[in-house]
């Protein structure tokens, strides 16, 4: 009895751990800066599975993509905002989280402008809203 006891924690541990990797940026939202025709700060709100970019300035909605994680792997895909990158451009990401801070490596992006709009300053991160 205390071996599946045992057994049954361990696999619920092993599937809390698994589920929290997969999506470490569920339920939260990342303020930093991006460069379209001037910079612009902002602040990246995650989902379940989608993202959100919204202006600091005015909340002025610039982006929506659904997204997923898989170990580092971030990949975006649009849904739709101000961005003249493709609904079907698949942008991928490596995620690197340290201290509340995170910074967005690319690894392939098809839509140039999305990447270029990227600065190499980390995003911090702030208090989640649901609003």
């Amino acid at each position: 009895m205390k071996r599946f006891i045992a057994i049954t924690l361990l696999i619920g541990a092993s599937l809390t751990a698994t589920a929290q990797v997969k999506n470490q940026l569920a339920s939260t939202a990342w303020q930093g800066a991006v460069e379209t025709s001037k910079v612009v700060d902002v602040v990246l709100r995650y989902g379940a599975d989608t993202m959100t970019m919204y202006t600091v300035a005015g909340k002025r909605l610039l982006e929506t993509m659904t997204y997923t994680m898989k170990g580092d792997s971030l990949t975006w895909k649009k849904v739709s905002g101000t961005s003249p990158c493709d609904t079907q451009a698949i942008g991928i990401y490596q995620v690197m989280i340290k201290n509340d801070e995170m910074v967005l490596k690319l690894l392939k992006d098809d839509c140039p402008l999305r990447s270029g709009a990227l600065l190499l300053k980390p995003f911090k991160k702030i208090a989640f809203s649901n609003k």
